[in-house]
């Protein structure tokens, strides 16, 4: 089963009727592949309200008519580089969320403070509630609680995502009874100099973890997603 074909979507972008009080919510997502299995990431963008960060989907409200707030859509998506597709759209009351399918690149991406745009992770959409402690808007997480067909892909798994101020060079230095240790850190800072990594749970999920520390087997159980 693929990525949200157990969910009734707007396919054709002409179909949508929205109204003078719907909002656009904009969702670019990415299918990612780890060890054969997939996991989603979902552009979301740094904004500021009241002078304090916070993270979303991009949105528009609706302007003028439709047709002038489609094109407005059309203007937005120019600053989502990769390469898209428009897979549906979700009305959820008065309101759309807009599905973009983006071409995967296996990219590691480098972000500063003064980044406005972050591939995040589901785990940290609907777990964390945050990205490097930005901390992202009810809109954007509570649509995964609402709709729980859109957290995961063919039933895969949702891989935890651990921050880490270790450099590469001394992420697999510790090492001890045949397993590999990693600290979550939680009071992240800075953006600078912090890695998000990527791991999958195993079936004894709960032995993998001990105070916040995930130990895996293999260096490549953990994929570093963003230096």
């Amino acid at each position: 089963m693929e990525y949200l074909n157990n969910i009734n979507l707007i396919k054709n972008i002409d179909d949508i009727h929205p109204s003078e009080d719907s909002t656009f919510f904009i969702c670019p997502y990415m299918i990612n592949q780890m060890n054969n299995k997939q996991f989603l990431t979902f552009l979301l963008y740094k904004q500021y309200i009241h002078s304090k960060e916070l993270c979303s989907f991009l949105y528009i409200h609706f302007n003028k008519n439709k047709i002038h707030t489609m094109n407005t859509i059309k203007n937005i998506l120019i600053c989502v580089k990769e390469n898209k597709t428009f897979k549906g759209a979700l009305q959820n009351g008065n309101n759309f969320y807009l599905f973009y399918e983006c071409e995967c690149n296996n990219k590691i991406y480098k972000y500063t403070s003064h980044s406005h745009f972050f591939w995040t992770t589901i785990y940290e959409i609907v777990h964390f509630q945050s990205i490097f402690n930005i901390p992202i808007h009810f809109s954007t997480f509570t649509l995964f609680y609402k709709y729980p067909q859109c957290i995961t892909i063919n039933d895969n798994s949702i891989p935890y995502t651990i921050y880490t101020s270790n450099a590469i060079s001394k992420l697999f230095e510790n090492f001890h009874s045949n397993h590999y240790f990693l600290k979550n850190e939680l009071n992240i800072n800075t953006i600078h100099f912090t890695m998000r990594c990527i791991l999958f749970p195993k079936n004894d999920t709960f032995s993998n973890i001990q105070n916040n520390t995930f130990k895996f087997k293999h260096m490549d159980d953990l994929r570093i997603i963003s230096e």
